[in-house]
């Protein structure tokens, strides 16, 4: 993995996240009520260990969510998600769209709750229907999907 920026500070400048060594792991995921929360119908995603994010500024700043098994906190001056707490694995999910800017590179090893897809994402990176067993899922494996569920037109509806 190229050695990247550890650093990444929010489009109001109010917060800032440091991130230190490589991720643990990486991948997409489509899992439902993610959806909502990045506000797209898949996520890429950095594991990092509890430990390895801080954040230097703006902590006062966040606001978050609290589901009980995470803690999803967002910057109350723009609105955007910043992180992803998951307690019982004492990790970090830090986005790839958050860190972005900082010179991240992503290097995705799986994709998860592939089975609540809206969309085919094409590559080949194993695929779970939930999750591995080592995050606590069933660790089975979906095969490619068929065709993709975004059909091309024939004639375009925005011409």
């Amino acid at each position: 993995m190229k050695k990247s920026k550890p650093v990444y500070q929010s489009l109001c400048d109010g917060n800032k996240i440091k991130v230190h060594g490589p991720s643990r792991s990486a991948g997409i995921c489509h899992y439902e009520s993610r959806r909502p929360w990045n506000a797209a119908p898949a996520n890429a995603f950095p594991l990092r260990p509890k430990n390895k994010v801080a954040i230097q500024r703006g902590k006062d700043l966040l606001a978050g969510y609290d589901k009980g098994n995470s803690f999803r906190p967002w910057c109350s001056r723009f609105g955007s998600g910043r992180l992803n707490r998951k307690r019982a694995q004492k990790i970090m999910i830090t986005y790839t769209r958050v860190l972005a800017r900082s010179g991240y590179v992503r290097i995705p090893t799986c994709h998860i709750h592939r089975d609540e897809s809206v969309f085919d994402i094409r590559h080949d990176l194993t695929k779970y229907v939930d999750k591995t067993t080592k995050w606590g899922g069933s660790g089975r494996l979906l095969g490619e999907a068929p065709e993709t569920r975004i059909r091309s037109l024939t004639e375009s509806p925005c011409s």
